[in-house]
């Protein structure tokens, strides 16, 4: 039987880095959420990316929620916080944090640690969204990238489906509706959108 479900994957990967007077970045959570009147709570968590062929590693901050009053049916919502603690390998040969998002979205969906459907074979999950804003920006601190105030999003609309007690995950659509912004933000601002 082939369930279909709205899901929203907020995947708030990062915003540009800008020039704000004190040199803090402040993050601007649920920047990208299209149903900000949403009551549906959050749930936090972390998780280890594990070690990919280069042995790059990684930690991705998120959170998560259901919610169901933006549309007839369920929204699965999450929203990726940060990306910090890299090892080395993720900086050779160049620092790449678009891959690292695009990886940590990947992950979180194939491992589900937000419960979300399907989960029984040969079922399947529409309008997976995931809103991600445009650049990274680093927060302060060593290794550590977070979302900064004035960013833009775009959306990544994927298909996931359980076969064979496996998910399977589909991109269907991306959107970038400005390729340039992240240009403004000079040396130390890193473009997302375009990676997976």
């Amino acid at each position: 039987m082939k369930t279909v479900a709205r899901v929203i994957i907020t995947a708030f990967a990062a915003a540009c880095l800008l020039a704000v007077p004190s040199g803090d970045i402040h993050a601007q959570t649920g920047q990208c959420d299209d149903c900000l009147a949403d009551a549906g709570a959050w749930i936090y968590g972390t998780k280890l990316v594990p070690p990919d062929a280069a042995g790059c590693s990684f930690t991705v901050e998120f959170r998560y929620r259901t919610s169901t009053s933006c549309s007839s049916s369920p929204n699965y919502d999450l929203e990726i916080l940060g990306i910090k603690d890299w090892t080395e390998a993720c900086t050779t040969p160049t620092f790449n944090p678009g891959a690292m998002v695009s990886r940590a979205l990947q992950y979180l969906l194939n491992t589900n640690p937000m419960g979300f459907p399907p989960n029984g074979n040969n079922q399947c999950v529409d309008q997976i969204r995931g809103f991600v804003s445009q650049c990274l920006g680093p927060n302060g601190t060593t290794k550590y990238l977070t979302p900064c105030a004035g960013g833009v999003c775009c959306t990544k609309t994927y298909r996931v489906c359980m076969v064979n007690n496996q998910r399977i995950i589909t991109l269907t659509a991306s959107t970038n509706p400005n390729p340039q912004v992240c240009i403004a933000g000079g040396t130390n601002c890193f473009p997302v959108c375009e990676e997976e």
